[in-house]
């Protein structure tokens, strides 16, 4: 969090179009969804977690609402060093490294060394989460050998293609709003409504039906190519 912190607060001092694409390509930013998805498969078995994942995945709406508000106020900030859009990621950015402060210790690496349970919670929140084999009890030991099985393992490789289908639907849905005046809230309504699509296969297509599955999950991703859109 404090690295994606320090990057973002750096968008304020570059100026050319080469140092924000090679300050953007860092990508540090990445591994926060799947940060969450670890913390919650800490604390949550497997059949809890699908409704914590979308409860924490709501607050980024409610983090864009409440850094509208933000943005609106730090755009009445008149500075005559300092422009209103560096002012953005500055102040934004020494938030989120404050924030950052607070989780290095409160944030536990495992349910038995948090800082908010007593000890009998503690030992109920580890033998909850065992049957999860998700390495509650791992020794905290970096294992080349967990690294390889994750190459080798198909879901993996399946995974990587919602990534791809996020960009053509960007690439679609943005050329199109570029060319015809006023249709950017229809494109990004389309491409809810491709998610939307994607969900629905997920749900209703049977557990023996892998490749209609990752094809909702593809689809399922299509929303975010609404955030540089908006």
């Amino acid at each position: 969090m404090e690295l994606a912190e320090f990057i973002s607060r750096r968008e304020a001092s570059v100026g050319q179009i080469s140092q924000r694409c090679s300050n953007k390509c860092i990508l540090t930013e990445a591994s926060i969804a799947p940060g969450f998805a670890l913390i919650t498969g800490m604390f949550y078995t497997r059949s809890e977690q699908p409704s914590r994942q979308a409860a924490w995945f709501v607050g980024n709406s409610i983090a864009v609402l409440l850094g509208g508000l933000i943005a609106y106020g730090i755009g009445n900030i008149h500075i005559t060093a300092i422009a209103q859009w560096q002012l953005l990621f500055l102040i934004l950015g020494a938030i989120t490294s404050a924030y950052g402060v607070i989780l290095f210790f409160t944030l536990p690496d495992s349910p038995a060394k948090a800082v908010f349970l007593k000890p009998n919670e503690r030992a109920i929140a580890v033998h909850r989460t065992l049957k999860n084999k998700t390495g509650v009890l791992d020794t905290g030991k970096f294992k080349w050998g967990q690294v390889l099985m994750a190459i080798k393992d198909l879901q993996t490789w399946f995974l990587m293609p919602i990534g791809g289908a996020q960009l053509v639907f960007l690439l679609l849905t943005s050329g199109f709003a570029s060319l015809v005046p006023k249709s950017r809230i229809i494109m990004m309504i389309f491409n809810t409504a491709v998610s939307m699509l994607g969900m629905l296969l997920i749900w209703k297509l049977d557990d023996e039906n892998h490749a209609g599955k990752i094809t909702g999950l593809c689809l399922g991703g299509v929303f975010a190519a609404n955030i540089p859109l908006s």
